[in-house]
């Protein structure tokens, strides 16, 4: 799994700003939301604070078609976006060319080919 993320990384999109945001579908219904806590490197416990919707799912590569599925979105350096297939508290791994980022909060400043921001609140 790799190293686990921070508790930090988690938790209400109205926190300290570094909350990880994520799109997620459950009951049929898409939800932007954020994440409760991991349950691996692929798979997380989400929640939705204004409709109290709590799921767990895993990250697939386009906006969640299936229940249980949800999305990250990574912004590299050189530009572009792609969709995060595993994360850990170091390195986002992608979809894209199965490409491998270290990462950083949204706003951060990534000066390497090699770095990417994930969205967060």
């Amino acid at each position: 799994m790799g190293r686990p993320i921070k508790d930090s990384f988690f938790g209400a999109l109205t926190g300290s700003g570094q909350q990880i945001k994520v799109a997620f579908k459950t009951g049929g219904v898409s939800y932007t939301g954020y994440i409760v806590r991991a349950r691996g490197s692929r798979k997380f416990l989400v929640h939705d604070q204004s409709s109290a919707v709590t799921a767990v799912c895993v990250l697939v590569t386009t906006s969640p078609t299936n229940n249980g599925e949800m999305t990250l979105k990574v912004s590299p350096h050189a530009g572009g976006t792609e969709w995060a297939r595993k994360i850990t508290m170091n390195y986002v791994y992608t979809y894209t060319g199965d490409n491998k980022y270290k990462w950083y909060v949204t706003g951060a400043s990534t000066t390497l080919n090699s770095e990417a921001n994930i969205e967060t609140a």
